[in-house]
């Protein structure tokens, strides 16, 4: 689902339910996206084996 506003307020309902993940929104989609996640993802998998800081986190206190 793609809201209004967002982040979602932190007394929105769907904050309580426990079955549901709320995750960012994607905008936007390019060609090679799907390559370039990937490679994100490996490098990020490498940063974290080797007890690096990941790079392109989330940052909870905004809400996401």
């Amino acid at each position: 689902m793609i809201f209004t506003n967002e982040p979602l307020s932190r007394d929105h309902p769907f904050r309580a339910i426990e079955n549901v993940i709320i995750s960012l929104h994607r905008s936007s989609a390019f060609d090679g996206w799907a390559e370039g996640s990937a490679q994100m993802f490996a490098q990020n998998l490498h940063r974290y084996r080797q007890g690096q800081a990941l790079q392109n986190n989330a940052d909870p206190g905004l809400g996401y």
